[in-house]
């Protein structure tokens, strides 16, 4: 059975600029690589209340879970390894406040959207990553090659359309997918208003 995750975007906007916040993993399975704040979610929680978790444990950045945005549902299969399989959702934190912070896990930064650092991240993120920025809401299905890192299969659907396009499919039909849709620096300025990994890999993707 797939493992439950989640990841958590802060973003903030400044002069025209909009800024996500990501990080240099410190450790564990993926560790250099840039992703995003995220973990697993545990008994009793909600995915958001997971996501607002995480975000505060790896960057110190405070988020209601109910101002959190659900812009992705990700499932990463890994048919080498299906025991690595995830269910993952992606959140947008808007309003998280603080500043962040290194924690034993994430070493944060905060990063121009329209120049994120792809080459330092998991192969799949290039590809869902912009789009969220972007404004959209996909249901993504990752199909991992048997190394367990590059994308060896690709499928997006464009909820937000509510009409069923797919933004991307590698090797799957669109009928099939219609069906089964159902210190890190000084960083950006601060946001308007007052205040202002797989198997082990518990940040996939981003």
């Amino acid at each position: 059975m797939p493992v439950a995750v989640v990841l958590c975007l802060p973003v903030r906007e400044g002069d025209g600029t909009v800024w996500v916040l990501l990080g240099r993993k410190k450790k564990g399975f993926g560790r250099g690589k840039t992703v995003a704040p995220g973990g697993k979610v545990e008994a009793g929680e909600s995915p958001a209340e997971a996501a607002a978790r995480e975000l505060a444990e790896e960057t110190s950045l405070v988020a209601d879970p109910r101002d959190l945005e659900d812009v992705a549902s990700i499932a990463f299969r890994f048919p080498a390894r299906p025991a690595s399989d995830m269910d993952c959702v992606v959140f947008l934190a808007r309003a998280a406040v603080g500043t962040a912070r290194e924690s034993d896990e994430l070493e944060p930064a905060w990063c121009r959207a329209d120049a994120l650092p792809t080459a330092a991240m998991w192969d799949d993120s290039s590809r869902w990553l912009p789009e969220v920025l972007a404004g959209r809401r996909l249901d993504v299905t990752v199909v991992l090659g048997p190394d367990n890192e590059t994308v060896a299969g690709y499928v997006a659907v464009d909820r937000s359309a509510f009409d069923g396009r797919v933004t991307d499919g590698t090797a799957v039909a669109r009928t099939d997918v219609a069906r089964t849709t159902g210190d890190p620096g000084p960083g950006p300025p601060p946001p308007p208003g007052p205040n202002g990994s797989r198997s082990a890999r518990t940040g996939p993707g981003a």
